[in-house]
């Protein structure tokens, strides 16, 4: 959410935009109005004042009030209807914001609770303030009968909330910092694939008795791109079913004719939220692996990380006949570092040297720290000639003060991992003992002098 500072020329532009944008999706909405031209099975305009409270707070709210009020004074509603539906409509909005505040809620829908709050707090809770404001005030302008209260108080609600779970996931995505993967080259065609599919999906889902056609290609949508391919689907699933039930085609047409949309309404919401769900608890077991094979103090792998990554060398390399090598590293003196400075000074220090290792290396090595003072990285596609430089590199850039002990090693492509890492280690400790000289096991060179050889 934003903290910059704002002019005034700035927000008046800002806010007359957003009156613009709520008139225009107001009136969109009102082409489908089941109700005295009022009351829609889908109104956008929720969608956009939600959004635009959540991330641009109360400097906003003129906006969505004149807006409002300029949609309902559109239809030739009294003056004083049209303004209690408009303080309606910015009641809920703001109600919404509030809650969602409350909760901790990220507009980037990254976390499964993010979910749940968008559509138990905004879509479902907050929107009956909306619809009660707007049939009550249509009531007691005799625009509706007291026998069609509950139904037009009901397709109210459930219109808000379609609304704020099919368009306001993907504005909020789209206003956001990294609310939109980077797409290049194939993934432009792959996710137009996946809109296509989603098209004809429902296409043919509304057309019959087939509406569970929709939800494989929602989760295609929403485990290829995430949150954005999950609420750009949900938005398609949603345009497509109203488009056609608006035409009489399809499945749920004839509820609309008897002015009866929930399971229109129903369809789209579950639809929207399913993809969205689906999405967050992607990204919810990413960041779980993701802690799970990094180090918390400086953010590189740790010995799990380390253990998979020579496991995927090894395969790799007996798939290709790639080689690799392997540099061990320990820092000489650390625990007396520590007694002299204290836990906080060595903490700080790991980092620094990690911060300082990682300069020095290629995307595609890994630098992993064990515990303590240990480190390892993986060389993929390294002989022992380039690993002897690399850690001669790395002893150049630890920090003033601080030494370090290497002991590097090179697979040749019959032992196991663990024998390459087992002569890196007695390489490592025969540094130790000579106080930081770098230390390659001979026997390991003379046999990759010959392997070479032979390759040649």
């Amino acid at each position: 959410m934003s903290r910059r500072r704002h002019t005034p020329a700035g927000l008046l532009l800002a806010n007359l935009a957003l009156a613009l944008a709520y008139l225009a999706t107001a009136r969109l909405g009102m082409g489908l109005a089941l109700v005295a031209d009022n009351v829609t099975p889908v109104w956008p305009p929720a969608a956009i004042a939600l959004v635009a409270l959540v991330l641009g707070r109360g400097r906003l709210v003129p906006g969505i009030l004149a807006g409002a009020l300029a949609a309902h004074l559109s239809t030739g509603l009294p003056v004083v209807t049209a303004v209690a539906m408009s303080l309606g409509n910015l009641g809920a909005g703001l109600l919404a914001a509030a809650l969602l505040r409350r909760a901790d809620f990220r507009p980037r829908l990254d976390r499964v609770r993010d979910v749940v709050a968008l559509g138990m707090l905004a879509a479902v809770i907050s929107t009956a303030v909306a619809a009660t404001a707007g049939v009550g005030a249509m009531w007691a302008a005799h625009l509706v009968h007291t026998d069609g209260l509950w139904a037009a108080s009901h397709t109210w609600w459930a219109g808000d909330m379609v609304a704020e779970l099919v368009l306001a996931p993907l504005l909020f995505l789209l206003l956001v910092p990294g609310g939109v993967p980077p797409l290049r080259g194939r993934e432009v065609v792959h996710m137009a694939a996946v809109f296509a599919a989603g098209t004809a999906a429902a296409a043919i889902a509304i057309s019959g008795d087939l509406a569970y056609l929709v939800f494989p290609v929602l989760a295609w949508g929403a485990v290829r791109f995430r949150q954005f391919g999950a609420a750009a689907s949900g938005l398609l699933v949603a345009i497509v079913a109203v488009l056609l039930t608006a035409n009489g085609i399809g499945d749920f047409a004839d509820d609309w004719l008897q002015q009866d949309v929930t399971r229109s309404q129903m369809f789209m919401g579950v639809a929207a939220v399913s993809a969205l769900l689906l999405a967050a608890m992607k990204d919810e077991l990413l960041t779980s692996q993701t802690h799970a094979l990094t180090d918390a103090l400086t953010g590189l792998a740790n010995r799990r990380g380390w253990e998979l990554e020579l496991a995927h060398q090894e395969e790799a390399g007996r798939r290709g006949r790639r080689s690799f090598s392997i540099v061990l590293l320990d820092l000489d003196g650390f625990k007396a570092y520590n007694d002299a400075h204290g836990h906080q000074a060595g903490d700080r220090l790991l980092r620094e040297v990690a911060g300082a290792w990682a300069d020095r290396l290629r995307a595609t090595d890994v630098l992993a720290r064990f515990g303590g003072d240990e480190f390892g990285v993986v060389l993929a596609g390294c002989d022992l000639g380039a690993a002897e430089g690399l850690s001669a590199q790395l002893r150049a850039a630890t920090p003033d003060g601080c030494g370090v002990s290497t002991g590097c090693a090179w697979w040749d492509g019959q032992e196991s991992v663990h024998a390459v890492v087992a002569r890196a280690d007695r390489a490592l400790y025969a540094a130790k003992a000579d106080r930081g000289r770098l230390a390659v096991p001979a026997a390991q060179a003379r046999r990759e002098s010959a392997a070479l050889a032979a390759a040649a």
